[in-house]
């Protein structure tokens, strides 16, 4: 187990360190029963020197949301009941890559449960911030573009009365700064606007595309009818488009006139209804359109380039590259984004220190790689020389 200061250690030993926060227990009643959050993977610590945190950027998101006066040690929780792996459902990066936003969620495997967000430094390792969610169970997060916020889809819980929505939390401060309506069903899509102000949702066995804005998040959204219940949205760079990729189809609604069809669509490639639709963030008319188990495409304007026959991960922009992953393997592809040559293949769990989890999550920012694995690893991978250097933040508590 690695935590990234030696005040655990005395924690652990019963010196004169700073006991951790208490558990939180709800007591049962007829209508809320108990919930239990040992935080046993979780220190805190006065910050003695008053300088933890002196060695990051101020023009930084992490320098502005960091709990400055405490030294905050994290490791991901594993289920209980034998479940074998931490249960970290989500994790976003920051568009600007100094905080590393992770989901963790607490409590019984059929429920209540609950989560935190836990903030981290990709570069140092340091935890900047925990941010305890009671009575929350999230499933995905988004840091906003431009805010120190980030939105999260909530799964419901009769028990607590929450229902399934998408919320605004504040990254400085913790709090809930905004709900939206309630969706009626399960969210099965969700894409955000590159300047964060908006955001696209589709719920199972809909065909109803539900546009939000959110700065207003007690604004209900405008919905309009896609004709099917199938497809991925995303949105163009430019956020004038919202983009719809289905089987056969990928579709341009105009957002000034939600529901209007902006131009004609773009026949695709034939093939399963996609798994993976996203749209480069810097070039308008280039997006990566791929099925699991089936075929991954660079499509560019109205031409369409095979990059895998039998993808098995996921595949972001990454800069000029394209970044393939395939999650079994552990195998990380950089591609050229101009002539598609690779021009690097390397297991991103290889080398010490050694890490036996598959791959869960990969974020490509600022030259190097940012790895969450199924074991509870995060780690980095960072080009030296003519390798592909490996720095361990983060390992799971056990």
């Amino acid at each position: 187990m690695k935590f990234h200061t030696v005040l655990l250690t005395a924690a652990l030993l019963g010196t004169c360190a700073a006991q951790g926060p208490p558990s939180i227990v709800w007591s049962p009643t007829t209508t809320r029963p108990e919930v239990v959050d040992t935080k046993a993977n979780i220190t805190i610590n006065p910050d003695a020197s008053g300088d933890h945190f002196g060695d990051l950027a101020e023009d930084t998101m992490a320098s502005q949301i960091a709990d400055r006066g405490h030294i905050l040690n994290w490791a991901p929780l594993w289920l209980p009941h034998g479940a074998g792996r931490p249960n970290l459902p989500a994790a976003t990066l920051s568009v600007d890559g100094s905080v590393l936003a992770v989901i963790e969620t607490v409590g019984a495997a059929a429920g209540p449960r609950q989560s935190r967000i836990v903030c981290i430094h990709p570069g140092t390792g340091k935890v900047l911030r925990i941010i305890e969610l009671k009575e929350r169970s999230i499933e995905r997060i988004h840091i906003l573009n431009g805010r120190n916020e980030a939105l999260l889809y909530q799964a419901g819980q009769k028990v607590f009365e929450q229902p399934n929505r998408l919320i605004k939390v504040s990254l400085e401060t913790g709090s809930v700064t905004g709900e939206f309506p309630p969706f009626k069903g399960e969210l099965r899509d969700l894409s955000l606007s590159h300047d964060g102000r908006q955001a696209a949702a589709i719920e199972k066995g809909s065909p109803n595309i539900q546009i939000y804005d959110l700065t207003s998040p007690g604004q209900p959204p405008v919905t309009f009818d896609s004709e099917t219940q199938e497809g991925l949205t995303a949105f163009s760079p430019d956020g004038k488009l919202l983009l719809l990729a289905t089987a056969k189809q990928l579709q341009f609604f105009d957002l000034a006139n939600p529901g209007t069809r902006k131009r004609n669509p773009l026949n695709l490639p034939a093939g399963p209804k996609p798994d993976l639709f996203t749209a480069a963030p810097d070039q308008a008319n280039e997006m990566l359109l791929g099925t699991l188990g089936g075929p991954l495409y660079l499509i560019r304007g109205e031409r369409s380039f095979p990059l895998d026959d039998n993808f098995e991960g996921f595949a972001s922009f990454a800069d000029d590259m394209i970044m393939l992953v395939t999650m079994a393997k552990s195998t990380v592809r950089l591609l050229d984004r101009n002539t598609l040559r690779e021009v690097a293949r390397f297991q991103a769990k290889a080398d010490r220190p050694i890490t036996r989890g598959n791959l869960e999550q990969v974020f490509y920012q600022n030259g190097f790689l940012l790895v969450i694995d199924s074991q509870g690893n995060i780690y980095t991978r960072k080009p030296i020389k003519q390798r592909w250097g490996k720095n361990l933040l983060i390992e799971a508590y056990k």
